[in-house]
């Protein structure tokens, strides 16, 4: 039965050699880049909305800078780099996808292969989401470039090697971060049964607390100290800052403060999901 097929299952995660579990990772994220080649039309229009955010910001930055040399320390050139990083970066994440999975399939029943199949549900969703994005990368890189040959930002790319490097960690630990928090959002689904709600403020929160909406240097300084012991300002804020040549003395302790928050939800989704998980009753359960 269900419960039996989920007892062997769950038995059998133990003892499967760590090289057989990154492989079956490996394959999942295969099939996500395989899928996500289905959407090329999406992939596209995504690509455009990335483009359509720098020539706004244009726009709208250029007449700003009338009469002005710079705004908060940047110059024209910087801020159009800035929306340039932040819009590749945008999207590049789609880790949202791992809550609107979890929600789908709790509220469904399919959730019951994840308690079936020798995996761990957080890691194999990590791995369709890298291979999803993956695909998307390459359009996401050719976008960036051609808005580097069109729009006068070169001259404000002039990251060193040490900033390069500390941008790399910080987005790295940020994407960890943002599996982490979709993750828990997800599983909120146990308990709400839909977390559209939770989503549609986190879209909202997100893109202001990131800098994606505008760069968070405009914000008031007790705003800006709050929001830098955050998450939030570190997952590409201040990596934006970095690849700009810009932002280097906050970036050792901004890694510090984002590994201390990966911690924290590594346990708290430990615990949550080993709490919730009981109250599913989906299909073969």
């Amino acid at each position: 039965g269900g419960r039996g097929d989920r007892q062997r299952g769950l038995q059998a995660l133990p003892h499967e050699g760590e090289a057989r579990l990154m492989k079956k990772y490996w394959e999942a994220a295969c099939i996500a880049f395989k899928t996500r080649t289905a959407y090329r039309f999406d992939t596209a229009m995504q690509t455009l909305s990335g483009v359509a955010r720098v020539l706004f910001a244009w726009l709208l930055w250029s007449a700003l800078f009338q009469g002005h040399d710079q705004i908060m320390g940047f110059t024209l050139p910087a801020m159009l780099l800035y929306y340039l990083i932040q819009s590749v970066l945008v999207l590049l994440d789609n880790t949202e996808q791992i809550a609107k999975e979890l929600g789908t399939s709790i509220r469904s029943g399919t959730f019951s292969k994840f308690l079936v199949l020798p995996v761990r549900v957080q890691p194999y969703l990590a791995a369709q989401s890298l291979g999803s994005a993956a695909y998307t990368a390459f359009f996401s890189l050719a976008a960036g470039a051609l808005c580097l040959a069109v729009f006068p930002v070169r001259m404000a790319l002039a990251p060193g090697i040490n900033s390069l490097l500390l941008a790399a960690a910080l987005l790295l630990l940020g994407r960890v971060f943002l599996f982490q928090l979709h993750f828990y959002l997800g599983i909120l689904t146990f308990r709400y049964q839909d977390i559209w709600l939770f989503l549609m403020i986190k879209n909202n929160v997100l893109a202001f607390v990131t800098g994606a909406l505008v760069p968070l240097a405009l914000l008031p300084e007790p705003v800006l100290c709050a929001l830098s012991l955050t998450p939030f300002y570190l997952v590409s804020y201040l990596p934006a800052l970095l690849l700009m040549g810009m932002g280097g003395g906050e970036a050792a302790e901004g890694i510090m403060v984002l590994a201390a928050w990966n911690l924290l939800f590594f346990f708290l989704n430990r615990r949550t999901y080993g709490y919730l998980r009981t109250r599913y009753d989906g299909v073969g359960i």
